[in-house]
């Protein structure tokens, strides 16, 4: 096994407290207000659910089973997936695809008080379908599908992180 040097070892940890101080962050790390520090969340897709779980979780709050314990509720509304056919052949058969999923949501305290109003959060992707594969185009899609879920989560979280009081 290779071991560091001196000399590296001192960069290593002069580019750690740099690092920190510049503001860097793991992607989907967000501070979370105090306000949304134990967040109850009702409805969704379990899919899309449970991304917004584990960013909660991994940003620093907590989840509880019930409004009650909650410092603010989150409300997952209205959830919109659906397949856009982009491009077609010469024969009139699909080839190309937009992939488009969208949330409602809104977050309260947990007296009712408006925390964040109704907002509608949306990612797409675009992939190309050959109708030779299509085993291998329903993979692309559920793989699309799973990074749509992961961007939503995200811009729901980052939402969050703006409430005040």
């Amino acid at each position: 096994m290779k071991r560091l040097s001196i000399p590296r070892l001192l960069i290593v940890f002069a580019l750690v407290p740099a690092l920190a101080g510049c503001g860097f962050q793991l992607r989907g790390k967000v501070d979370l207000p105090q306000s949304v520090s134990r967040v109850n969340i009702q409805g969704g897709e379990p899919e899309l659910r449970q991304r917004v779980e584990e960013l909660l979780r991994f940003s620093g709050g907590e989840l509880v089973s019930s409004a009650r314990e909650a410092t603010a509720v989150l409300r997952l509304r209205d959830t919109d997936y659906r397949r856009e056919v982009s491009t077609v052949d010469s024969r009139g058969k699909a080839t190309g695809y937009n992939l488009i999923y969208a949330v409602s949501f809104d977050l309260t305290s947990r007296t009712g008080s408006k925390l964040l109003n109704s907002q509608r959060v949306q990612s797409r992707r675009d992939y190309r379908f050959d109708s030779g594969q299509v085993l291998q185009g329903e993979s692309e899609e559920r793989i699309l599908r799973e990074d749509l879920e992961k961007d939503i989560a995200q811009q729901i979280v980052r939402r969050l992180s703006t409430v005040r009081g």
